[in-house]
């Protein structure tokens, strides 16, 4: 497993990796107050997939060889709120 330094809630809308990374899986953890919001690059404080501090947010697995595409880190945003913090964690896809 691979960690992505932690991402620091100021309000606003994140990229989660650049340069781009691919992930065979992708976990996310919210620590701190407030609830963070994860999906495309629309993603804000009203839109995207809540997870609340304390809870957490999984991509299951992505099999080398499967038809299937691997994640692509680039291609996922989230809004974080001033005093939360997302931590990620990922396999990455090789």
């Amino acid at each position: 497993m691979n960690n992505l330094p932690d991402i620091v809630g100021t309000g606003t809308t994140v990229q989660i990796a650049t340069p781009n990374i691919t992930a065979r899986w992708i976990q996310f953890i919210v620590s701190g107050t407030g609830t963070v919001r994860i999906g495309g690059s629309t993603v804000g404080a009203t839109l995207g997939l809540p997870v609340p501090t304390g809870g957490g947010f999984f991509l299951p697995v992505q099999s080398v060889g499967s038809d299937t595409a691997p994640y692509s880190l680039s291609g996922i945003y989230a809004y974080i709120p001033t005093g939360a913090t997302l931590s990620v964690g990922y396999e990455p896809f090789n």
